[in-house]
């Protein structure tokens, strides 16, 4: 029979890995909407177009929208990926106050990292494909392919500015 130290352990273990499923598939979530809410943007342009010139209000409004989320999107994912490195540095102190236990290799963990960026991979895709979809809507919406590359360029130093300072934060 297991003592109560180690039972409590493998569910400190068991509750801080789903965290991390659970964040990630946080991202994964949110990215998806990100781009389904530009995508919905230029259905709603392209509904608007077809009732004839609206001016420029409405694509002003598209522009602000579509800058919205896009931040918003972005500081979500970097906080999700915040939150996984927070978790990951928990298993990281499990892992080595028990690791002389054999139960914590036996789960198939290692040595593990923490870094904010060596885990990042999904999360520069996502904040990628946000912003890839927020400039296409802006060249859709301006029909202006220098505008919509600013656009995008801005947002993606914006976004890295909010990246790098949620890095540092944990």
């Amino acid at each position: 029979m297991e003592s109560e130290d180690k039972v409590g352990v493998r569910e400190l273990f068991a509750n801080v890995t789903e965290d991390i499923r659970f964040a990630k598939r946080q991202q994964w979530t949110v990215g998806y909407f990100v781009i389904l809410a530009h995508a919905g943007l230029a259905g709603f342009y392209t509904l608007l177009a077809a009732q004839g010139d609206q001016g420029d209000i409405p694509k002003i409004v598209i522009f602000c929208v579509s800058a919205f989320i896009t931040v918003a999107g972005v500081w979500y994912l970097a906080a999700c990926q915040a939150w996984m490195r927070k978790s990951r540095m928990t298993l990281r102190r499990i892992h080595r106050s028990h690791s002389s236990e054999g139960f914590v290799e036996a789960r198939g963990v290692r040595e593990l990292s923490v870094s904010f960026w060596k885990h990042g991979f999904v999360l520069i895709m996502l904040v990628v494909l946000t912003h890839v979809g927020a400039g296409l809507l802006m060249w859709y919406v301006f029909q202006d392919l220098a505008f919509a590359v600013k656009f995008l360029f801005l947002f993606l130093a914006l976004s890295l500015v909010i990246l790098l300072w949620l890095s540092r934060k944990t």
